[in-house]
């Protein structure tokens, strides 16, 4: 069987990104906007796609830059994208509009995201473990992008 494969956006104003709490989640369990590449889907496009339907919010594709493909767990890789932004939107102003019926293994229909949250790029252990190495290797590259 081959991996499912998504791609996530880490979404920063070089000091704080966005997190989503995907609904039905026990506990402090937070992601990145992110899910699975639809067949015949350039990984960019999703992670656009993704973020549209997660945040509410429109990213130009243009200023992703590519960070680098990731085991997320055994039965899932992930694709990261960064993408900087000058000043980050109020939490409130966010609003999922992607819905699932999978939160609560029932038919009831809820958003994908129930809460959103800035974390400090120093917080980035806060995250589920498989995306520590992925948002890790994206600060490093954006530190580096400064430097240069």
């Amino acid at each position: 069987m081959s991996k499912v494969i998504s791609s996530a956006v880490l979404f920063t104003d070089k000091n704080k990104f966005l997190a989503v709490h995907p609904t039905g989640s026990i506990g402090n369990y937070w992601d990145l906007p992110k899910g699975s590449i639809d067949d015949g889907e350039q990984p960019i496009d999703t992670a656009v796609r993704e973020f549209k339907e997660e945040t509410g919010l429109t990213i130009d594709k243009n200023k992703l830059k590519y960070i680098g493909k990731f085991p997320l767990h055994k039965e899932k890789d992930i694709i990261l994208f960064l993408y900087i932004t000058d000043e980050l939107p109020s939490l409130s102003s966010l609003k999922c509009i992607s819905t699932t019926n999978k939160a609560f293994r029932s038919k009831k229909v809820v958003p994908e995201v129930d809460e959103y949250h800035y974390f400090k790029l120093t917080e980035f252990t806060k995250m589920r473990v498989g995306l520590y190495r992925a948002i890790l290797d994206a600060i490093l590259k954006m530190k580096e992008s400064m430097e240069e």
